[in-house]
């Protein structure tokens, strides 16, 4: 099972590398 925080971090950082 994949940790939710460690999932959400990636996610956000994605989020922030694309809307930057």
């Amino acid at each position: 099972m994949i940790n939710l925080t460690c999932f959400s971090n990636q996610l956000i950082k994605l989020i922030k590398l694309k809307y930057v």
